[in-house]
């Protein structure tokens, strides 16, 4: 299979690509939660306050074609303040999705 895409890593994401991000990102996940986008920033804002500590971007001809944030936040636990880390926000353009692995890339990029 031949790739025709980059895989970027990004800890602070330019605003062009910050753009295509969020756009893919109402694509992706606006229907399952029947919100605006303005709704969604809303509680994104309030709900999800960390951001995107690292942010895996793939291109395709400088458009955004998928995404994956790592995130990392600090809680208490028994105690104890912890280190929690994940991923978020993972999503594939519909047309690239099933064929190119996109989403595959990018876990592993991050984590090799």
């Amino acid at each position: 299979m031949e790739i025709s895409y980059s895989i970027k890593r990004f800890e602070k994401v330019p605003e062009d690509i910050e753009k295509q991000i969020k756009d893919l990102k109402h694509l992706c996940f606006s229907k399952f939660r029947g919100e605006t986008p303005q709704e969604i920033a809303e509680n994104d804002d309030r709900f999800y306050n960390n951001k995107a500590a690292v942010n895996i971007v793939a291109l395709e001809n400088d458009k955004v074609i998928g995404y994956l944030g790592t995130l990392k936040r600090d809680i208490i636990f028994n105690d104890q303040e912890i280190i929690l880390g994940g991923l978020g926000g993972v999503c594939t353009s519909s047309e690239k999705r099933n064929r190119r692995n996109v989403g595959g890339f990018c876990v592993f990029i991050e984590y090799n």
